[in-house]
């Protein structure tokens, strides 16, 4: 566990003053909505597609275990986080990744260590609230779209806009 204290059920500073916000909703099963282009679809460019998240690959070990230890970013760089740029990049860590429970049971969770000071101030301002995550997969054809295969996380970020997704390829 941590020490800190609270500052909302979700969020607590540590000792060292370090932001941990936990039971972040970090991915969800279900029907997400891409433009062609983002899956790349040349053809069907501007065309609304069915992406597919099926809880065996959502909740499968190695998209979890994809997630731990990973970097947490103030909204997602266009290169991998490296050894050589994590002191730009890196604003913290993402750790103790789980399949919510009841209401939560399509969510995988996670609790985001925060480091950075600028960024706990945007998060404890309500400035940063939603995340995103920084994701590489296969798109397989599925029913009446995509499903999502073989998932693995690259990074997580908060944002100003609501659960905004990054596909770094």
């Amino acid at each position: 566990g941590h020490f800190g204290s609270k500052i909302s059920p979700n969020m607590k500073r540590t000792p060292e003053d370090f932001l941990i916000c936990y039971n972040v909703p970090i991915a969800r099963t279900g029907v997400q909505k891409y433009l062609g282009k983002e899956l790349g679809l040349h053809d069907r460019a501007d065309e609304i597609i069915k992406v597919y998240r099926t809880e065996d690959e959502v909740f499968n070990a190695k998209t979890i275990s994809s997630f731990e230890g990973k970097v947490f970013v103030d909204e997602h760089p266009s290169d991998w986080v490296t050894p050589m740029n994590f002191q730009t990049y890196g604003k913290g860590v993402v750790t103790n990744v789980r399949r919510g429970t009841g209401k939560e049971s399509d969510l995988l969770l996670a609790d985001i260590i925060v480091y950075n000071l600028a960024q706990i101030e945007e998060i404890e301002s309500k400035h940063k609230r939603e995340v995103s995550c920084g994701y590489e997969c296969e798109y397989v054809p599925f029913k009446d779209g995509y499903a999502q295969k073989n998932i693995i996380i690259i990074t997580l970020s908060f944002y100003r806009k609501s659960c905004i997704i990054f596909i770094l390829s």
